[in-house]
């Protein structure tokens, strides 16, 4: 549209660059619009790498606008056969001039080689911004849905439909870095059909496959910029350009697990969908196309984690040891010279390293730096705690308590203050002020906890707002009377709760939000394993129904209670998530230790229906755990089997040989029943899909299975 000129300026004697519209266009309304709102959009933007306009006008040839004479070659050009240093230090600039538009709602739009400059010594210029255009909402709406630019350099939602966006710019910015560091474009295609299709459907090779000199890292950068998705790319040009700053530092950048995790997920939907088509051939079973499925599904969630990245260099494990040693030191300081300190002593242990992790925590999340702000706001959020534990203490009511003598007592966590019927009166009035200290200690945790995660969506918060939730609630229940209700009825809501919280797990996973859903199943099972194990002792819930079977009440609500984990471990195995699939174990291997040590002490009281219904109950979790591949069901029925079967048969068989024959005699129906299992198994699949090995496709032998799709 337009053309530019090199000219003298004479009144300040210097050389500029002067931009009129070609001939052909400088009559077209349109055209003059387009031509005078890129010299305004120029005007607005004052950075060092974006040229500037010093004057605009119009004379009988049309409007012209003049600007700073940019003496440099194209980007390419001059960065041909440079380090990686130089590349990186060029692309940096570039993408904070970018970002200083984006700042401004200017989208430049056509971002390539050949508009990026570079002037002596090394300095890029950002040029060209005739089809840029405003990003604020209702600027030039229709102009951002036009397709325009070049073909090489479309970001791929630009080829469905999608407007432009800084997302758009970024992903040009990293495809030309691409090309700076391959010396080809990222899809070359036979036409221009084949191309698009290309930037739409595919990933480019990675840049280390045509030039192994890339560092991994430069090479994890320009990925990123190029996601397909725009919500997998830099969320702005100002973030990339700190990643480029993190590289020529030699620090960890920050492109690693996300760009790794996306190629990742699209390799595995073509595996999936594989599998499903081999299911549906016959190839696979349901077992092993979950199997296989869950396999797969898992793989993507490898690697997630605050520690990723931050282990990755000293100075970042160097920051771990610093946040660990500010965390721990305060605290256990604090509770060993608790008493020998003031108030003021007391505040300051734990709350200038809070202040301070705090501060450094916000300052880097602002920097865009997450994984230390994350690392910095974990320990102050610990931090918390102790805190808030001393602020409570400063409350004159929840300080201390006077005793008999007429001593006052502090109001410290101890076994000193645990609660019993016959304790004396001051000591339960202590035992409620540290039940009201400790309430507000969680409930200060737990929102400093909550805060942290609102500001930062980082999954490890959620680990402690979840024990926090779960203090809060633990303190206000003894405070409300927990212990003035029957055991029944505290034994019904302890359970009701702790499937509350492993029901809001679920309600997370089944979003996809495993993440988020892996503390409240953690929080959830636990909280159940420690209700059965405290409430066994009262024999509930036989007791509660006023039955007490054989004398053993205990005996046989561990029974109920393993029954109970068993079931719900084999649910979750069989029609659980992939995430419950993979914690099925844990609930599966409580439960089969609950119910074999029952009935082992079952059959320790005697009785020969006991003793029987031991051995048959290890044969058949040995059995159930080698037919849903479960080790958690395996490893105890076959530690305890021998040993049932030893006892019983000293028991009952009279003389040693005869003890000993027997012993062997079922251990080699086992290994035979073993066999016969595992010979079955193998037999049906033989039955269901001949030729497992290698199949056969019209007479022609393949090592792979039949209707296997080609591998992209």
């Amino acid at each position: 549209m337009g053309t530019v000129f090199r000219a003298w300026q004479d009144d300040l004697g210097r050389p500029v660059a002067v931009k009129t519209l070609r001939a052909e266009v400088a009559a077209d309304p349109r055209s003059r619009e387009l031509f005078a709102r890129e010299a305004h959009i120029l005007a607005r933007l004052d950075h060092p790498g974006i040229v500037p306009v010093h004057y605009a006008g119009e004379n009988a040839d049309g409007p012209y606008y003049v600007m700073r004479l940019v003496a440099g070659e194209s980007v390419t050009r001059h960065l041909a056969g440079q380090p990686a240093a130089a590349i990186a230090a060029v692309f940096r600039e570039t993408a904070a001039a970018l970002a200083m538009a984006h700042r401004e709602e200017v989208l430049h739009r056509d971002v390539k080689p050949d508009n990026i400059l570079v002037e002596p010594p090394g300095r890029p210029v950002l040029v060209d911004f005739g089809l840029s255009t405003r990003a604020g909402p209702g600027d030039a709406g229709a102009d951002r849905a036009e397709l325009v630019g070049t073909p090489d350099f479309l970001a791929p939602e630009l080829l469905e439909g999608a407007g432009y966006s800084p997302a758009s710019d970024i992903y040009a910015l990293g495809a030309t870095l691409y090309t700076v560091l391959t010396g080809r474009v990222p899809f070359p295609g036979a036409d221009l059909g084949e191309k698009l299709r290309a930037i739409r459907e595919e990933d480019p090779p990675l840049p280390r496959t045509l030039r192994p000199a890339v560092p991994k890292p430069l090479q994890a950068i320009c990925l990123k910029a190029m996601e397909r998705s725009p919500a997998d790319r830099y969320a702005s040009a100002a973030e990339l350009a700190r990643d480029l700053e993190r590289f020529l530092a030699g620090d960890v950048v920050q492109a690693w697990p996300e760009r790794s995790r996306s190629m990742l997920r699209r390799k595995l939907e073509g595996h999936i969908a594989d599998l499903a088509d081999w299911h549906e051939q016959g190839l696979l079973d349901d077992r092993q196309q979950a199997a296989l499925q869950h396999a797969c599904e898992h793989v993507e969630e490898l690697g997630r984690g605050l520690l990723r990245g931050v282990l990755g260099s000293i100075p970042n494990l160097l920051l771990l040891v610093g946040i660990v040693l500010s965390v721990f030191g305060p605290a256990v300081l604090l509770l060993l010279t608790w008493e020998e300190q003031g108030e003021p002593i007391r505040l300051a242990l734990p709350g200038v390293p809070f202040a301070l992790l705090g501060g450094l925590g916000f300052w880097r999340w602002r920097a865009r730096d997450r994984r230390r702000a994350v690392a910095c706001l974990f320990g102050a959020v610990l931090l918390a705690s102790p805190v808030a534990f001393t602020l409570a203490d400063l409350v004159p009511a929840l300080r201390w308590v006077v005793d008999d003598t007429g001593v006052r007592r502090p109001i410290l966590p101890g076994v000193a203050w645990l609660a019993a019927p016959d304790r004396p009166a001051w000591v339960l009035a202590g035992a409620r002020l540290l039940q009201w200290k400790l309430l507000l200690t969680s409930a200060g945790a737990l929102a400093a906890a909550f805060a942290a995660f609102r500001g930062t969506r980082a999954p490890a918060f959620l680990w402690l707002v979840c024990l926090a939730g779960a203090g809060v609630v633990s303190y206000a229940a003894q405070l409300a009377g927990w212990r003035n209700l029957p055991p029944g009825g505290r034994w019904v809501l302890a359970n009701l709760g702790s499937l509350a919280v492993v029901g809001g797990g679920l309600a997370l996973d089944r979003r996809f939000q495993r993440d988020r859903a892996l503390p409240f199943y953690g929080l959830g099972v636990v909280a159940l394993l420690a209700t059965a194990l405290t409430y066994i002792g009262e024999g509930l819930p036989f007791s509660a129904l006023g039955a007490d079977p054989d004398g053993a009440a205990e005996s046989w609500s561990a029974l109920f209670h393993g029954l109970l984990f068993v079931a719900a471990g084999l649910a979750a195995s069989a029609r659980g998530t992939p995430l419950l699939r993979q914690a099925a174990g844990v609930p599966l291997f409580a439960g089969i230790v609950l119910l074999l040590s029952a009935l082992g002490s079952l059959s320790a009281q005697g009785g020969t229906s006991h003793e029987l219904l031991l051995i048959l109950g290890c044969i058949a979790f040995l059995v159930l755990g080698l037919a849903v591949h479960r080790n958690s069901l395996v490893l105890p029925a076959a530690i305890v089997l021998p040993i049932a079967v030893g006892t019983v048969s000293q028991h009952h068989v009279q003389g040693l040989w005869a003890w000993s024959g027997a012993v062997v005699i079922g251990g080699a129906i086992l290994v035979l029943l073993g066999f016969r299992l595992r010979g079955g198994g193998e037999a049906g699949a033989e039955r269901s899909v001949p030729d497992r090995g290698e199949g056969h496709c019209g007479g022609k032998r393949r090592s792979a299975p039949c209707g296997r799709r080609d591998p992209k």
